[in-house]
């Protein structure tokens, strides 16, 4: 995949911006996934085209279509559809439902409505036991605690909605069977002996240091 990326390095333009930061993410994630891919899979990603899926047409002769719309309601697609959801750095920006800010006590908080429809709604339009795989920042990396030390914010990217810890994330998608789970570190590869300094401070400190990465990736199958 590496070598695919790069063809795109020599243009200026924010594609290439994307793709500089998020190469390794994008290794990883496909690392991730490989195994569970297959020529005319019909996979659905969430949100824009990617270099991502352009390269799993390529590799693997998987159909992969698109959804633009606003994720928060329910997608215009039919019960049963697809074989697999790419769900990628998106639950982080979604917003709640705008009708819950109609309402003193729904406006005051934080409800996760929009992100519990999108959810739904992935579930919905899966055929049985067929797969999701999902990307999030990890609220409780430890890029966050190193941040929180700093006084910065404790979000990775503070424009971001609402970052996610591994405890939020499992409640959100109790609908699906869990699969597999994991942190791994996809950005900043210059901070990583920090981080490692850091997390055996934390072992010292009788603190789990398990699942510390910046960012979660599970695979999530549809319960019948």
């Amino acid at each position: 995949m590496k070598e695919f990326l790069e063809q795109f390095t020599d243009k200026n333009n924010e594609v290439v911006e994307y793709i500089a930061v998020h190469t390794n993410r994008y290794i990883l994630s496909y690392n991730y996934i490989k195994e569970y891919l297959y020529e005319g899979m019909k996979i659905l990603e969430l949100g824009d085209r990617s270099k991502f899926a352009d390269f799993i047409v390529s590799n693997h002769g998987c159909i992969v279509d698109n959804i633009k719309t606003d994720l928060r309601y329910d997608f215009n697609i039919e019960t049963n559809s697809y074989d697999f959801i790419l769900n990628m750095e998106v639950l982080e920006h979604i917003k709640d439902k705008n009708e819950d800010n109609e309402d003193f006590h729904l406006r005051e908080k934080m409800t996760f409505s929009g992100m519990k429809s999108l959810l739904s709604e992935c579930n919905r339009i899966l055929k049985p036991d067929k797969l999701m795989f999902l990307t999030t920042p990890n609220a409780s990396s430890v890029a966050v605690i190193l941040n929180v030390i700093d006084y910065k914010s404790p979000f990775d990217y503070p424009p971001h909605v609402r970052e996610l810890s591994i405890f939020e994330l499992r409640e959100l998608v109790k609908d699906f069977q869990i699969l597999k789970l994991d942190t791994i570190f996809s950005w900043y590869p210059n901070r990583l002996e920090n981080y490692n300094k850091t997390l055996e401070t934390l072992k010292e400190l009788g603190v789990s240091c398990e699942n510390r990465g910046d960012n979660i990736l599970t695979i999530l199958k549809k319960n019948i």
